[in-house]
C-alpha cells in the first residue's frame, strides 16, 4: 500500500524542491543584494532610528561604495522613469 500524503504536492514535483542548504543560500544571497542596494540609505536611517549604530553604518557605506554601481544603475532608472511618467 502506497504511503499517504500529507499535501497536494506530487512526488515527482517533490524531488525537485530545494533543500535546507540551497534556502540557506538562497537567503544569504538576498540579504547580501538587499545589503548592496539599500547600502547608501543606511547611514541616514540608522541616524533617525539607532544613533548608536550609526559609526558602524557609515563604516558599511563607506566599505560597500566599491560596488555602489547597481544602486547608481538603479536609482538613475527610478529617476528617468519619474521624470518621463510625472514630466518633472
Amino acid at each position: 500500500m502506497a504511503s499517504a500524503q500529507t499535501d497536494a504536492i506530487p512526488a515527482v514535483d517533490r524531488e525537485h524542491s530545494a533543500d535546507a542548504r540551497g534556502v540557506l543560500i538562497a537567503s544569504l544571497l538576498a540579504s547580501l543584494m538587499l545589503l548592496i542596494f539599500c547600502a547608501r540609505e543606511l547611514p541616514s536611517w540608522a541616524d533617525r532610528e539607532w544613533p548608536e549604530l550609526s559609526g558602524v553604518a557609515k563604516s558599511l557605506d563607506d566599505t560597500l561604495s566599491a560596488v555602489s554601481a547597481p544602486y547608481d544603475a538603479l536609482h538613475a532608472f527610478m529617476q528617468r522613469f519619474a521624470d518621463d511618467k510625472f514630466g518633472g
